[in-house]
């Protein structure tokens, strides 16, 4: 009692539309267990979300706009710190402001805020500590051009398929 999709996906070395199948997985062991909708007046007896999580992100005395603002800063000290390293990965100053932009920089910098309680001053302080701005990298700056662009290629040739991506297209 199987089902399965099949889609065609353009293969660009041999110029042609390639199918591939996947199978739909059904069944109870595939599916989220949604807990029972509680009814007006009904408590729920479960453990309080606060008694588990940590709150990382609350910036109640700041505008969105101070927020954005303090992205776009964050953004520039991370182009100005790439600029600052000479790389052979970050050949332009576009590619070095695209790295700049990526999630890492960002998500620094709002656990830089987060860090600093809300506190401009202090948060714009910490992204140039002494010594010189602060460079957040990810994993795909590790990368060369070619390796960028052969796993640019294996994405569209394998999908998501990240198992047949390493077994078919990496050294």
């Amino acid at each position: 009692n199987h089902k399965f999709f099949y889609s065609l996906v353009y293969d660009g070395q041999q110029r042609t539309l390639v199918e591939e199948s996947g199978e739909i997985r059904i069944g109870p062991k595939y599916q989220a267990d949604i807990p029972d909708m509680l009814l007006g007046g009904q408590e729920d007896d479960s453990e309080p979300p606060c008694a588990s999580a940590t709150q990382v992100w609350c910036p109640d005395n700041l505008t969105t706009q101070q927020v954005d603002q303090f992205m776009v800063l964050a953004r520039s000290v991370g182009t100005f710190a790439r600029a600052m390293i000479s790389s052979r990965n970050q050949p332009s100053l576009c590619v070095s402001a695209a790295a700049a932009s990526r999630d890492v920089t960002l998500f620094h910098a709002m656990s830089t805020l987060h860090r600093y309680r809300y506190n401009l001053a202090l948060a714009v302080c910490a992204l140039v500590p002494q010594g010189g701005p602060l460079l957040c990298r990810d994993e795909l700056e590790n990368w060369t051009p070619e390796e960028v662009t052969l796993f640019e290629q294996s994405l569209v040739k394998y999908g998501k398929d990240f198992f047949d991506i390493q077994k078919n297209s990496l050294p």
